[in-house]
């Protein structure tokens, strides 16, 4: 399997919050930084997210816009320039697609350069009794699944972890409770780590420190 990629979750405040946590985020050895605003201001998200992309062309950035959904967030993606959309709800479930499902899918065969992660088994959402299928057809459509524990911070079993990673040919990605104590626990079978309260110092502030450990401690797991 390859190095997974460890990408911190940007809450944000404001325009130059934004552009500076992510400078910070790249100076630390993140992969990556994925922008969202939970007071659902999604036209930040993208402004924000599109000014970091062309500051760091080389970089991966991606959005999950909270008040728009995931058609949404995509189209604005391919706009942007961005590199990928992370989204609770895609409209899949183990019996198949929904008409958003379909849309998205629609959307991702003509811009497959925009990568899709999934929430399936994920906080908050309404809980699939068979999470495996789920990821079996997100793994047909080339989209990534990821998962998460029961609430925001709370970590996810790793028996759960490795299931669904087990299941997927796109890799999988872990938004929740990941911590410097507990990383090593998924490396194994998690692709793309989403991580913002253990590398926090607060709501709107990353820690350096923290996300330095974290990248060197994820990068070095599969070295």
């Amino acid at each position: 399997m390859p190095i997974s990629k460890f990408f911190p979750v940007i809450h944000l405040l404001d325009d130059a919050q934004g552009r500076r946590e992510a400078d910070k985020a790249f100076d630390a050895g993140a992969d990556g930084v994925f922008f969202i605003h939970h007071r659902g201001d999604d036209t930040m998200a993208v402004r924000v997210a599109q000014e970091v992309k062309k500051a760091y062309p080389q970089w991966y950035v991606g959005i999950n816009l909270l008040a728009s959904g995931a058609v949404v967030a995509f189209e604005r993606s391919i706009e942007a320039g961005l590199d990928a959309i992370w989204a609770d709800s895609v409209g899949v479930s183990s019996e198949g697609l929904t008409p958003m499902g379909h849309e998205l899918r629609k959307l991702h065969l003509v811009h497959p350069f925009v990568d899709i992660f999934a929430g399936v088994a994920f906080k908050y959402q309404p809980q699939d009794p068979n999470p495996t299928g789920t990821v079996y057809q997100l793994s047909d459509l080339g989209w990534i699944p990821c998962t998460s524990g029961a609430a925001t911070g709370s970590a996810a079993s790793v028996e759960k972890v490795a299931t669904l990673g087990n299941a997927s040919s796109q890799g999988l990605g872990l938004a929740s409770g990941v911590t410097l104590d507990n990383v090593l626990d998924y490396c194994e079978h998690v692709t793309h780590f989403f991580v913002a309260t253990s590398i926090s110092l607060d709501d709107y502030t990353l820690d350096f420190e923290a996300m330095s450990a974290m990248a060197g401690r994820i990068h070095r797991s599969k070295a």
